[in-house]
């Protein structure tokens, strides 16, 4: 086995290949928000998530000119807010992501400005107020996500990023009266290592 390892390293510099790193952030909005009530009373609250920010760290695997995939964690944070008779409270809410795209770029690896589409899949980790993530508090979705942006290289290795991108899931924490999947729609700017 560690044999089968070692040959592998050793082969990717043959591979064409080009190693991307971005750390991006910007914000997010929210649509089809409402997350549902405990219960369908009238006394009962309702639970929707509010705009908010996302930061990620992405690494990028390009494994032909045009085309690569691409791993990484996002941290997203959003309000809870809970709506009863008019009025409202809200409460800090984060998720968390493990993320896979599949990514193709409009021109070739080697150019300065590489013009992008992606589309993959991710497990969000939605943790409510008051609970921490490592307590396995949280509700964890299965989603998908797709979008496109432009990166563009200056000096050797020196990269910025901008994207505007979509992530949807089924909502979580599955309450009544909830419908659809919700979806953040988040526009970021990023710069990192091209490779």
């Amino acid at each position: 086995m560690r044999i089968a390892l070692a040959l592998f390293l050793l082969s990717l510099p043959a591979l064409p290949q080009a190693l991307e790193v971005f750390v991006s952030g910007g914000p997010t909005f929210v649509n089809n928000a409402n997350i549902g009530q405990f219960a369908l009373t009238p006394d009962e609250p309702r639970y929707r998530l509010t705009d908010g920010f996302r930061i990620s760290i992405m690494a990028g695997l390009n494994t032909g000119s045009r085309i690569g995939h691409e791993v990484g964690y996002a941290y997203l944070r959003t309000q809870l807010r809970s709506e009863l008779a008019g009025e409202t409270s809200e409460s800090g809410m984060a998720a968390h992501q493990a993320i896979y795209n599949f990514v193709f770029h409009l021109t070739r690896d080697g150019t300065r400005v590489r013009p992008y589409v992606l589309g993959g899949a991710n497990l969000s980790n939605y943790v409510p107020p008051g609970v921490g993530v490592a307590s396995g508090g949280g509700d964890t979705k299965f989603g998908l996500q797709y979008g496109g942006g432009i990166k563009i290289r200056f000096y050797e290795i020196f990269g910025f990023r901008i994207g505007a991108h979509q992530f949807t899931s089924p909502k979580p924490f599955n309450l009544t009266g909830r419908s659809g999947w919700i979806r953040f729609s988040e526009i970021s700017v990023g710069f990192g290592l091209m490779l």
